[in-house]
This record gives C-alpha cells, structure tokens and sequence, in this order.
C-alpha cells in the first residue's frame, strides 16, 4: 500500500470516528445512526447488486462496511469516489 492510500485510510478513519461520536452525542442520535447505518448498508447493496448491469462495484471487506455503516449513504459515495480516482 503506497504513502497517499495510507494516508487518505488513517484521515477517513479519523474522519469515521468522529462523526460516529458526533451523532451518537447529539439528541436523538441513537436513532439517526441507526436509521444511517441501515441506510449505508443498502445503499452498498443496491451499488453491488447493480454493479453488474452498471460495471460499478464496491470491494465488500470490512473497511467498506465499516465505512457504509458509520457515514451512511454519504460514506458509500465517497467509497464510490475513491474507487474511481484509485483506478484510474
């Protein structure tokens, strides 16, 4: 793994890790983040269930889940966006 992935895995982390403590301490976080947490994980399904018919396809590994479950439907874009940059 080269110096910028690392780099850009340890900031996302970063990144994940806060906005988990964000929503779960303001009011009413236990339930967005759930309610998030569900809506990232069927968004990641829906992408690699289409991935067929589109040939967009998310590497289901515990970094992707980790990252659909804690930012939601915005951390699944940004795989999506990450995948795209890192492959071309």
């Amino acid at each position: 793994m080269g110096t910028g992935l690392k780099v850009f895995v340890i900031a996302f982390a970063m990144l994940g890790g806060m906005l988990l403590i964000w929503r779960i301490m303001k009011r009413g976080g236990g339930k967005a983040f759930i309610f998030s947490a569900f809506q990232g994980i069927a968004a990641m399904s829906a992408v690699n269930l289409l991935g067929g018919i589109t040939g967009i396809g998310i590497a289901v590994n515990t970094l992707s889940i980790a990252t659909s479950v804690v930012c939601g439907l915005p951390g699944v874009a940004g795989l999506l966006f990450a995948d795209f940059l890192f492959s071309r």
